[in-house]
């Protein structure tokens, strides 16, 4: 064989395998990056998603938040009637309440909702949960069970609320 024969099957070899490996290395590049990526639209539709259900845990938060004043509106108007039933109204609307901004909490230190409820709708709403609501909420348990010698000992313990509270330091 002689050296340009060489060169020549060398050249060929070189060209089969450029190619035919050229169009699968950039196939499967191409593969590779749309599946790191997204379109704009699978974009907009994951924010439609993530504020759909920020809307929908508002919804929930609202309907708990407007049946705990409920229930304290009738206490501060009746004070001493039904004492022990008021007493378990204000407990366990409050105690759903909290649950539902727990749970947003959660999604929020998930990101399963939008950042723009997260910063214009939830971080006030969280911020005096911690600062106003929840404290507010045992001292009136307490006040009620006080008045009324009910055996109550529940005491604010904030490892009850952790997801509340990272959320609140979160935004410090």
């Amino acid at each position: 064989m002689t050296p340009s024969t060489q060169n020549e099957i060398t050249l060929k070899l070189w060209t089969v395998i450029i190619g035919g490996t050229l169009p699968l290395i950039t196939f499967l590049l191409g593969f590779l990056v749309s599946r790191f990526t997204m379109s704009k639209k699978e974009s907009k539709d994951i924010e439609l998603k993530l504020q759909e259900n920020a809307n929908a845990m508002n919804n929930s938060l609202t309907e708990c938040f407007n049946n705990y004043t409920v229930a304290i509106n009738n206490y501060i108007k009746d004070g001493d009637i039904d004492a022990f039933p008021t007493f378990f109204n204000i407990s366990t609307t409050g105690e759903a309440y909290f649950s539902q901004l727990r749970m947003i909490c959660d999604s929020i230190l998930s990101g399963s909702i939008s950042k723009v409820s997260d910063e214009m709708t939830f971080s006030k709403i969280i911020s005096d949960a911690v600062t106003i609501t929840i404290p507010a909420h045992y001292d009136t348990l307490k006040e009620i069970a006080g008045k009324h010698d009910f055996p109550y000992r529940g005491k604010l313990d904030w490892d009850n609320y952790k997801s509340i509270m990272k959320v609140y330091q979160n935004k410090l």
